[in-house]
């Protein structure tokens, strides 16, 4: 991966990178119960303050899912071992059924673009039009929703 990432905050490691969380209980506790009810949403929106840790609880709950999470199974957290092969995939950034919207390099390399734009959440989306490759979850990560620019904003909202 690149040292330079849109969803990395400078002097911290990447969100992907980062198994403990602090501070989130509440929101780790919503999703659990959502997955014992058996209505786990399609969608999350976390909100808060740059550097809080809504990228890294949104890694922290994908490494989960793709461990293998049933709608209705009783989880006592969304810990993972760093050794297990998912988030050993999810680490590298290669778990196939993972897709991360965040802004790009530009052409030249050596700045990010200023937004994340309409073919990329398109070729990104793709991987909802087909099967699971793994068999279970897909997950999409955009870091940050705001970024989006207006056209990528509704191909988005069009899933």
């Amino acid at each position: 991966m690149s040292d330079l990432e849109s969803d990395r905050l400078e002097g911290a490691p990447h969100p992907r990178e980062t198994a403990l969380l602090v501070g989130h209980d509440a929101a780790e506790r919503a999703i659990l119960d959502a997955i014992a009810s058996g209505r786990l949403h399609h969608a999350w929106l976390l909100g808060g303050p740059e550097g809080v840790g809504k990228a890294t609880f949104a890694y922290r709950l994908a490494r989960r899912l793709f461990a293998g999470v049933r709608q209705g199974d009783r989880l006592a957290s969304l810990d993972l071992p760093a050794d297990d092969p998912t988030a050993r995939k999810v680490l590298a950034g290669s778990h196939p059924d993972l897709v991360v919207l965040r802004r790009i390099l530009k052409k030249d390399g050596k700045a990010l673009t200023s937004n994340i734009p309409v073919d990329l959440v398109r070729r990104a989306l793709d991987v909802f039009t087909s099967t699971s490759a793994a068999g279970g979850w897909r997950i999409c990560i955009i870091d940050s929703a705001e970024d989006l620019d207006r056209s990528a904003a509704n191909a988005l909202l069009k899933v």
